[in-house]
C-alpha cells in the first residue's frame, strides 16, 4: 500500500462504503424502499455537481442532460413499481447525505487513486475501514446472534452482499472509473432499477408498458452521458 495514499484510501472507504451503508440501513428501517431507491438516484447528480465545483471536472451540457434524463427515468421506474403509495419523511435526509458521500468518493477515486490497480484500490480501502467496521460489529449483540441457528441465514446473505455487492462490484466499478469518468461511472446507478425488473421476470412478475418506457428513458440518458 503506497503510504502517501493512505489518507485517500481511508476517506474513500468511509465515504464510499462504511458511512453510506450505516445511513442506508438506518433510514431503511423507517422509510419505504421505493423512496430510498429513488433518492439513491441522486448519486450521479451529486457526482456531477461536486466534480464541477470542487474537483474542477469539465462537464458538458449533453452529460448534464443525460444525468437528468436518467434520474427522471429512474424515478418513473421506481414509483411505477411501488405497490403502495410512498411518502417522504425526515429519514430521507440520511439517504441524501449518503448519496453526497458517494459523489465525493467517486471524484476522490478518479482524481487521487486513478493510477492504481482496481484490485489493490479495493483491498486497501477495505483494509483501512475493516478495523472500524469490526469495532462497530462486535460492540453489539453480534456474537449472541451468531450462536442462534435461526440467524445463520441472514448472516449468509449479509456475507453474500459484502462479497458480491461490495468487494467484487467495487473492483469492477474502480476499473470503470479509470477507463471513463466519475460521472459516467456514477450513471450505472440508473441501471439498478432495470436489473431489478429483469430479476422480477424470473420471479414471474409482469412487465408493463410503463416499465419499458422508464427503461428507455434511462438508457437514453446513459447513452448521452457516455457519447463522445
Amino acid at each position: 500500500m503506497p503510504r502517501e495514499k493512505w489518507g485517500y484510501f481511508l476517506l474513500s472507504g468511509l465515504l464510499g462504503n462504511l458511512f453510506p451503508a450505516l445511513l442506508f440501513s438506518y433510514a431503511g428501517k423507517h422509510m419505504d424502499s421505493a423512496v430510498s431507491g429513488a433518492l439513491n438516484s441522486l448519486t450521479p447528480l451529486f457526482t456531477l455537481l461536486i466534480g464541477a465545483t470542487v474537483f474542477g471536472s469539465i462537464i458538458t451540457r449533453r452529460q448534464t442532460l443525460g444525468i437528468i434524463l436518467g434520474f427522471m427515468g429512474s424515478l418513473f421506474l421506481i414509483f411505477v413499481g411501488a405497490k403502495n403509495s410512498v411518502s417522504l419523511n425526515g429519514y430521507a435526509v440520511f439517504v441524501v447525505l449518503a448519496t453526497i458521500m458517494y459523489g465525493i468518493n467517486l471524484n476522490v477515486i478518479k482524481k487521487n487513486l486513478g493510477g492504481y490497480d482496481p484490485i489493490m484500490i479495493t483491498t486497501c480501502i477495505f483494509m483501512t475501514i475493516g478495523p472500524i467496521a469490526a469495532m462497530i460489529l462486535f460492540s453489539g449483540d453480534f456474537v449472541e446472534k451468531v450462536r442462534n441457528t435461526n440467524d445463520l441465514m441472514p448472516l449468509v446473505y449479509g456475507s453474500l452482499l459484502g462479497v458480491m455487492g461490495s468487494a467484487i462490484a467495487m473492483m469492477l466499478f474502480n476499473k470503470l472509473i479509470q477507463k471513463t469518468s466519475a460521472v459516467l461511472a456514477s450513471s450505472v446507478t440508473y441501471l439498478i432499477p432495470i436489473v431489478a425488473i429483469l430479476w422480477g421476470l424470473l420471479d414471474s412478475e409482469a412487465i408493463l408498458f410503463q416499465h419499458y418506457l422508464g427503461m428507455s428513458i434511462i438508457l437514453i440518458g446513459v447513452y448521452l452521458v457516455n457519447k463522445k
